[in-house]
């Protein structure tokens, strides 16, 4: 689902760090 080429915006982010974590 995460794609690692891609920088996601700050809310991409929070969504990536909320399943990783």
């Amino acid at each position: 689902m995460y794609d690692s080429g891609k920088i996601p915006n700050n809310m991409d982010t929070s969504m990536v760090v909320s399943v990783v974590s």
